[in-house]
């Protein structure tokens, strides 16, 4: 998933101008964070920290629809979940240049 499907996504995106598109995408991607299988969920968040590393500060049109879904994660049950949120909101700090725990209320 990682060696190909994550980059397939990155290539949509950058190929695209398209707002609407880059949520619609983002919000369907986000979704299997919700999903029953642990694997699942955590490959979501790898595809997603793939994401942002690539596009970089053009995924901040996509962070207010995010935090609701990167907040769930940080109250998973596998340990891992936690970990991998904390380095997207560390990435997506570093192009912001504030704290994401202003997004978090």
């Amino acid at each position: 998933m990682l060696n190909f499907v994550a980059p397939c996504i990155v290539e949509m995106l950058q190929s695209t101008n398209n707002d609407s598109l880059w949520k619609l995408m983002n919000y369907k991607l986000l979704m299997h964070t919700r999903d029953d299988s642990n694997i699942c969920r955590l490959t979501t968040l790898k595809i997603l920290l793939h994401i942002i590393t690539m596009i970089e500060e053009r995924y901040l049109i996509l962070i207010e629809d995010s935090i609701p879904f990167l907040t769930e994660c940080l109250e998973d049950i596998d340990e891992d979940m936690p970990r991998i949120v904390n380095k997207i909101f560390i990435k997506l700090e570093s192009f912001t240049g504030e704290s994401i725990h202003k997004y978090l209320n």
